[in-house]
C-alpha cells in the first residue's frame, strides 16, 4: 500500500507560531554586537581578524565601510548616518513617508471618523527608523572595533 498525502493542516515551521509576540522580540542589534565586541577585546583577535582590520584601516579594495555609516574626519572613527526618511503630514491631515530625495514611499489620507491606516504609517515609520537606526550603531560598532584593532585608535 502506498502512502497517500491528503490535504489538511500543513506543519508550522519552529518559528515561534502560538508565541505570543512579546516573548519572540530580539533584543538590539547594538546590544549584542556591544557584547560580542566585549567578548572579542576579552579572548583577544586571531592573526586572520588583525589582518583584515588593517585592510579595513587603510581603506583596502573590497573593504569599505557599511552601508549607513561615515567617517568622522574629526575623531577618524565611523559614525552612523542620520536616518534620511522623513514622515511628513500635510495640513489636511494626509500623512505620506518620503525619500530623502522627496520621494513618496507611503501614505495615508486622513479620516474624521477615524485615523486607524495614519497611526499604523505613523508607527511602522517610528518601527522603522528605530531598527535602521539600532543597526547603523551596531555597524558604527564593529567598523570601530576593527580600527582599534588596527592600532587606529
Amino acid at each position: 500500500m502506498a502512502f497517500k498525502q491528503s490535504p489538511g493542516r500543513g506543519n508550522y515551521a519552529k518559528t515561534g507560531h502560538g508565541i505570543p509576540s512579546p516573548l519572540k522580540q530580539e533584543e538590539p542589534k547594538t546590544k549584542k554586537m556591544q557584547e560580542q565586541v566585549a567578548k572579542k577585546e576579552k579572548s583577544g583577535a586571531t592573526f586572520e581578524e588583525v589582518k583584515a582590520a588593517e585592510k579595513f584601516a587603510s581603506k583596502a579594495p573590497g573593504t569599505g565601510l557599511i552601508e549607513g555609516t561615515e567617517t568622522d574626519i574629526q575623531s577618524g572613527m565611523t559614525k552612523a548616518k542620520g536616518y534620511e526618511k522623513k514622515f511628513v503630514t500635510q495640513p489636511s491631515g494626509d500623512v505620506f513617508i518620503t525619500t530623502g530625495g522627496g520621494k513618496t514611499i507611503a501614505s495615508a489620507k486622513f479620516n474624521p471618523h477615524g485615523n486607524k491606516e495614519v497611526e499604523a504609517l505613523k508607527k511602522k515609520y517610528e518601527s522603522d527608523k528605530a531598527s535602521t537606526e539600532d543597526a547603523r550603531k551596531a555597524n558604527v560598532t564593529a567598523q570601530n572595533y576593527r580600527l582599534k584593532l588596527a592600532g587606529k585608535k
